[in-house]
């Protein structure tokens, strides 16, 4: 980054100097590009201007930039006024311009969102796609603290807790864009908000500049929310204090320093109670930890999996927590849910579990001996005649020797049915599935994926678990049956204890 060799004058060089200040409070290096996001309002207007003061090009040792729009299609003629003003602009600046458009209003509706909800995920959507298409190190955005004091506000009318009292961060990785197929998560600048440039200084810079800057109408709207603070709440809380928004901001700044010390002890305690790769918690550990840590591990949990708390409220962590004492499952959003068993919780999306060594469905199929079944994930079950009978202590777990006799020439697989009973190896009597199921503590949302292999009616091997007693090779055989699972696209999940 360049060096100032004298301190500004006037308002227009300390604008410049503080968005400097922020590009290098947010960590932006001189091999970096930049993508700015410009909507044609005075805040990313005096962003794009000043950056392009400050970093003409490339080859200057700083980081080269260029714009992306996002034409929302809300107000008419008024939104491509607004794609055409920020065009021009860029034309004048010489700076490449990447646009997108899209139906915010039918993305909504199909989306179950608000407006400015569904404008927002289409808006960063097309930001994502743009920053992993060309390389940028990430997007820049134009928020304030007239922002953050707006975003902080918002937040305490819905009893956010320190998470959301922290308003927005200079520097945010976003990991929830949806429909995106990204390399890697997509990094927001927000250098004014880092460097404490408000919209009054926005605004002052874009007069000195010569620029005049788009009006959008639709922020005067109080059927908004975040209008009414703008318009009606702040001035009333200014006639109480004057440099409120510094407060709020810097109550932001506290709330996301303590956050930030709880998340790390909740990070740790998380890792020590992680019992696989895929996520699967001890229910026995999470118990030990105290109520007032409890929620946050749960909802760092539900980030580690799906990459943001967006949506998680009191009532689902609520529902979280109370899982580790009793019930099955609770629904989360975005399709997401938690689901236990005896000593475990996991987090997975509808029925999709990367843990499941097992195939989606289990259709019944002919097993010819020997032969081969295959399943729609590419897992396989196979059986072939061996002689001699092979050492027991070598198999695996997705291997199985029975009787060659008890085999014949053709098996059939499936998956469970309601009233199957099994025996079994080393049990005199057959029992439920179910409660087979239950004393190996296997979790009961894989139960139905668990490939049954049948003989005559009965169940003859459990894949991954054990035979049926009367399966078992005799003990003067010369020959066998070896069945064995292989599996398809899922990974092996850390045995079940």
């Amino acid at each position: 980054m360049p060096r100032q060799r004298r301190t500004p004058h006037g308002p227009h060089e300390q604008f410049l100097y503080a968005v400097q200040s922020g590009i290098k409070d947010c960590g932006l290096s001189a091999s970096d590009t930049l993508l700015v996001a410009l909507s044609g309002g005075p805040d990313s207007t005096a962003l794009l201007i000043a950056l392009q003061n400050l970093f003409p090009g490339s080859g200057s040792g700083i980081p080269r930039i260029e714009v992306a729009h996002f034409n929302h299609q809300l107000r008419g003629d008024d939104s491509s006024a607004d794609e055409e003003y920020c065009r021009h602009l860029c034309e004048q600046l010489g700076v490449p311009f990447h646009t997108a458009t899209g139906d915010v209003n039918a993305h909504a509706v199909a989306n179950g969102m608000s407006t400015e909800a569904a404008a927002r995920d289409m808006r960063y959507r097309f930001f994502a796609s743009t920053v992993s298409q060309h390389g940028f190190a990430g997007v820049a955005t134009g928020h304030t603290t007239d922002d953050q004091a707006e975003t902080i506000l918002l937040a305490m009318t819905r009893g956010a807790g320190l998470r959301g009292l922290s308003g927005m961060s200079a520097v945010t990785e976003r990991r929830d864009i949806s429909g995106l197929d990204v390399s890697k998560p997509m990094t927001v600048f927000r250098p004014l908000l880092a460097a404490g440039v408000t919209g009054q200084q926005t605004a002052a810079f874009c007069e000195t500049s010569g620029i005049t800057p788009q009006v959008d109408s639709s922020n005067t709207d109080e059927t908004f929310a975040r209008n009414r603070i703008r318009h009606s709440v702040m001035p009333e809380l200014r006639k109480i204090n004057s440099a409120v928004t510094e407060s709020l901001v810097t109550l932001a700044a506290n709330a996301a320093s303590a956050h930030e010390f709880i998340r790390t002890v909740a990070i740790t305690t998380l890792e020590q109670a992680r019992t696989d790769a895929h996520g699967s918690m001890s229910k026995h550990e999470l118990l030990q930890v105290s109520s007032e840590l409890l929620p946050y591990i749960v909802m760092m949990a539900f980030e580690h999996v799906t990459g943001t708390q967006d949506g998680l409220d009191k009532s689902h962590v609520d529902a979280m927590c109370g899982l580790l004492e009793s019930g099955l499952e609770t629904h989360l959003p975005g399709g997401w849910r938690m689901v236990a068993d005896h000593d475990s919780v996991r987090i997975i999306r509808g029925d999709d579990d990367p843990a499941c060594p097992f195939p989606g469905s289990v259709d019944d199929m002919l097993l010819s001996v020997p032969g081969i079944v295959r399943f729609e994930d590419g897992s396989t079950l196979s059986a072939k005649e061996i002689s001699p009978v092979p050492d027991f202590s070598t198999l695996t777990e997705w291997q199985a020797v029975i009787s060659a006799n008890v085999a014949g020439s053709q098996l059939t697989v499936r998956s469970r049915q309601d009233g199957d009973r099994f025996q079994p190896l080393g049990m005199t009597g057959e029992m439920k599935l179910q409660d087979f199921f239950v004393n190996e503590h296997f979790p009961w949302w894989w139960r139905d994926r668990v490939p049954l292999v049948i003989a005559e009616g009965r169940i003859l091997w459990v894949t991954g678990t054990r035979i049926a007693e009367w399966a078992r090779v005799p003990a003067d055989a010369t020959s066998a049956v070896i069945l064995e699972f292989t599996q398809g696209t899922r990974i092996h999940p850390a045995k079940q204890s």
